[in-house]
């Protein structure tokens, strides 16, 4: 994976960058400088028969922060923006309707159609 990343920096002049985060040019920017770094700790430690413990714990970390990056950041933005706005404009996934769908049952409401 990470050679095809290194193959597509060069490119991305002729196919757009994409956006792991939308609207963060600099966050996913960051994200292929972290697989960047994995690949040099990889090339550092490739030809030695045991890894040196600060390049696994270098490992490691890349992988943690680009996970959180990945998944816990957008997650995060969106509930941010959910408490800053009208809270049924961000009600995209099923917990959030159903609860919604409870409330009007409970309130003797019909659904709209």
């Amino acid at each position: 994976m990470t050679l095809l990343v290194a193959a597509y920096v060069p490119l991305h002049f002729i196919i757009p960058l994409p956006q792991l985060v939308p609207g963060q040019p600099a966050i996913t920017a960051l994200l292929l400088f972290g697989v960047g770094a994995y690949w040099w700790l990889d090339f550092i430690a490739a030809g030695r028969a045991l890894m040196p413990l600060w390049v696994i714990r270098a490992k490691w970390l890349l992988a943690v922060l680009a996970i959180t990056i990945i998944a816990v950041g957008p997650t995060l933005m969106l509930i941010f923006v959910r408490h800053q706005s009208v809270p049924y404009l961000w009600a995209h996934d099923g917990l959030i309707q159903n609860e919604i769908a409870v409330r009007y049952v409970l309130a003797g409401k019909k659904p709209l159609r």
